[in-house]
């Protein structure tokens, strides 16, 4: 990108007009005109990608306050209570204060080392017994099918 930004200023500099120099440069009319204004002001220093000096978005939520929530969380997982976006939400708020969407709080649901996959709903009137005879069976069938013998 540094060379695309390099050549539209050169090219400008032999008096190209700005509709060819984007033609050729493949820039858009904004960041055409974003680098003409950084090397206005910054000269070839305004061309180079910044990117890396970005240091993005503060954290969501400081040390104590994950720690505390991932505490919350997996003190319900052991007592086999799952969590969801929506749990997770309406906690951070009560404990934290602090809003925060959906995609945010699974995040912080895999930040705290838990899969925020939910398990599929038993149907109201599954027999657990009998699924469990069913696999068994199935399993002794391909086993006998396959000349293993069956464990015991």
């Amino acid at each position: 990108m540094e060379q695309r930004r390099t050549q539209a200023v050169a090219l400008l500099s032999e008096g190209r007009s700005p509709g060819e120099i984007r033609s050729l440069t493949q820039l858009s009319r904004p960041t055409y005109a974003k680098t003409v204004h950084n090397y206005n002001k910054d000269g070839l220093a305004g061309l180079r990608d910044r990117r890396h000096e970005n240091p993005g978005a503060p954290p969501l939520l400081t040390d104590a306050q994950l720690l505390l929530l991932v505490q919350t969380v997996r003190a319900d997982y052991e007592d086999g209570i799952l969590w969801d976006a929506v749990k997770l939400q309406a906690c951070v708020e009560d404990l934290l204060g602090e809003k925060i969407h959906a995609r945010r709080s699974y995040e912080l649901l895999e930040l705290a080392g838990l899969s925020w996959q939910v398990p599929r709903p038993a149907h109201e009137r599954a027999n657990p017994k009998a699924q469990a005879d069913f696999k068994k069976k199935a399993s002794l069938k391909r086993l006998k099918r396959l000349g293993i013998s069956s464990p015991t």
